[in-house]
């Protein structure tokens, strides 16, 4: 093709030219291609010589048709992508194809809500006609003549719709829904719901005891699938133009699994344990069997999409790296489970991925910094702390332990109920099956992990701090948001408190709460262990007074009472991979 594939006026010119439309050479002109050619592409070639079709699977197995613009098309379409995201103005809902949002910024916001309310709109980009397509253009806020809004709508559709394929397709569908998704968001706000859409995906989420009936309520079946969907909202919808696919609605509270758009946002946006344990497996099956054998089975049994134009081996490698990534975007790039993935990656092949960088120090926002020291401090102990991942029905949450004996680690005994994972970067070793070493009373929330380790053991001190002394806390916190990499978190020591039987000292110190930290170990300013971290704490006070977060800390004396001697307490221990 003699002319660019990309556009040389600047945005500011791009948004002139796209308002400054009058007839048809204008968008000839936007593109800045002559209009002989554009009616050459337009109007003497049909739709199936513009087009290339081909079938993809959808996960439920029935078939996706996807409609790709040949190369010249494409070209008209993306350079008309990059004028429509200039002038396109996304609503806070909207999630899809937007420009720094994503799947994990449309899961945040339903994260630890009571019920979440999962809708899929049916045959979305098919529904989009070249009317409605042409009919946005004419609307406010873009305002072009009927000629300049027909010839567009012509560029961007195929057999009368929205081709699933096109660059354009995407885009426009957005701002076809733009009514659709102001009008949800006002009826949102009314219940009190927060509401997102993901393409074709809306989710609805309330922290509400009661989902509001206007919008769904559970039928007579399971909850999640036996949905019947309130009036307000079907007759919203419908007179928008759009039909809701009933297969795919989904009520769930938190008592159960709660997924959006494929992450699970039960306390933090996360991706599913299965997803996990399939890329363990591609690794594994790399490992034993070779790069060929397990790119050839991937082919023949896992694979989903067109043939891919790269050798098997290639292909399988770059899926390897864009699922690893994937985990790294929504766990955090210093996730210890992403980490270890991409170790596992670089040791098989240095050139598909680099390694992981190492552990580095950061602080909560408004915290005292207390300089190098900490940092230096920090380095040290890196290696000697580890990530507990606990599910209790269904709901993951994050804890973590430490190094304190050469064959146990402390830790928060609340940490180890339900399914239980300690995180290390060769492989996840399960736990959930060892006997705790807890004292008894309910109040002394500390117990030892049987585990025989390589790290080096913490130091430690029996002495209760003072307050106003300068502490640091190591652990796996989940702040800042999806941040769950080993953080420093430097505080003070606020008060000694005791129980109301006067039998056992707790320590207050000024650290944000944050889930994770339970477990944490607590230092002092000559990195000596002084305690570990049992309760994260956001008290209420009073209206027009600050409210105040800080960590209960139990002294250390408890965790080193534990024995580990004790004839009930022999277990095996679990050498590290």
């Amino acid at each position: 093709m003699p002319y660019s594939h990309e556009l040389h006026r600047s945005d500011v010119e791009l948004v002139a030219a796209f308002r400054g439309q009058r007839w048809k050479g204008d968008v000839a002109d936007l593109l800045e291609i002559p209009y002989t050619y554009l009616v050459h592409i337009l109007y003497r070639r049909k739709d199936r010589e513009r087009y290339r079709s081909f079938v993809i699977p959808k996960r439920s197995g029935s078939p996706r048709i996807i409609s790709a613009p040949t190369r010249d098309l494409a070209i008209l379409q993306s350079k008309l992508n990059r004028v429509f995201k200039l002038v396109y103005l996304p609503k806070p809902c909207v999630h899809g194809f937007v420009l720094g949002r994503s799947i994990l910024t449309n899961a945040t916001p339903h994260v630890g809500k009571k019920w979440v309310l999962n809708i899929d709109l049916k045959d979305f980009f098919p529904t989009i006609n070249f009317g409605r397509v042409r009919g946005v253009l004419i609307a406010p806020p873009y305002r072009l003549p009927v000629p300049v809004a027909t010839i567009i709508a012509q560029i961007c559709t195929a057999d009368g719709a929205l081709p699933q394929g096109a660059p354009t397709s995407p885009i426009l569908a957005n701002m076809v829904c733009a009514k659709l998704d102001g009008e949800l968001m006002a009826i949102s706000r009314r219940h009190r719901l927060s509401y997102t859409r993901y393409c074709d995906d809306l989710t609805f989420s309330s922290r509400r005891s009661d989902f509001p009936d206007d919008f769904a309520s559970a039928g007579a079946g399971w909850l999640g699938k036996d949905v019947v969907l309130g009036g307000p909202l079907l007759d919203l919808i419908a007179r928008n133009g759009f039909e809701i696919n009933e297969d795919k609605t989904r009520l769930q509270s938190n008592s159960c699994h709660q997924e959006v758009t494929g992450l699970t946002v039960n306390s933090f946006p996360n991706v599913p344990r299965y997803y996990i344990r399939q890329l363990r497996g591609m690794l594994y099956a790399w490992r034993c069997h070779g790069l060929m054998n397990a790119a050839l089975v991937f082919e023949r049994k896992y694979h989903r999409g067109p043939p891919s134009n790269s050798p098997p081996d290639e292909h399988f490698r770059r899926v390897l790296r864009g699922r690893i990534e994937h985990v790294g975007m929504v766990r955090g790039r210093t996730d210890p489970v992403y980490c270890g993935l991409r170790a596992t990656l670089h040791a098989l092949d240095p050139t598909a991925i680099a390694a992981p960088p190492p552990p580095s120090a950061y602080r909560l926002m408004g915290q005292s910094v207390g300089g190098d020291r900490w940092t230096r401090l920090f380095q040290r102990w890196g290696k000697s702390i580890f990530q507990l991942e606990v599910t209790k029905k269904m709901d993951p949450m994050i804890g973590t332990a430490f190094a304190l004996r050469p064959a146990a680690l402390g830790t928060a005994a609340h940490n180890l109920t339900g399914t239980v994972n300690l995180q290390t970067h060769a492989a996840p070793v399960p736990i959930s099956s060892t006997k705790l070493h807890a004292l008894g009373a309910k109040e002394i929330d500390c117990a030892l992990l049987p585990y025989a380790h390589n790290a080096a053991c913490l130091p430690v001190d029996r002495r209760l701090p003072r307050p106003g002394e300068e502490i640091g806390i190591v652990g796996f916190a989940s702040v800042p948001a999806r941040h769950h990499g080993l953080g420093l978190y430097v505080g003070t020591v606020e008060s000694l408190s005791m129980n109301y039987k006067q039998t056992i000292t707790f320590v207050q110190v000024s650290v944000a709460s944050a889930g994770g930290l339970s477990g944490s170990p607590v230092f002092d300013g000559l990195g000596r262990v002084i305690g570990v971290v049992i309760e994260s704490v956001y008290e209420k006070t009073a209206v027009g007074v600050p409210h105040r977060e800080y960590c209960t800390v139990l002294p250390i004396d408890h965790l080193l009472e534990i024995r580990m001697t004790d004839p009930d307490h022999r277990l095996p221990l679990q050498e590290v991979p």
